[in-house]
């Protein structure tokens, strides 16, 4: 099966993947927000928009993966009930 590309315009990059039923996709907050709370809220809808161009969803998630600069930062995460 031949890859499905999904272009994010500008950056020389896609924003998602489609392979084997699988999406591969990449968000980040595109305002550029200056606190944690704002960028993972700009950053999750995002994602969602990505998803739902590919086909997909939030439900069909497998593995999400956060970079943060400073842990101590992780309050949305933790707040969202998540344990890991």
């Amino acid at each position: 099966m031949t890859p499905k590309r999904f272009p994010y315009e500008g950056l020389g990059r896609c924003e998602a993947v489609v392979s084997d039923g699988l999406v591969y996709a990449v968000a980040t907050d595109p305002q550029g927000a200056s606190g944690i709370l704002e960028q993972t809220r700009n950053t999750l809808d995002a994602l969602e928009r990505v998803l739902s161009k590919a086909g997909s969803g939030k439900p069909g998630l497998l593995q999400a993966t956060i970079y943060l600069s400073d842990i101590t930062q992780n309050r949305p995460w933790t707040a969202s009930g998540s344990t890991g």
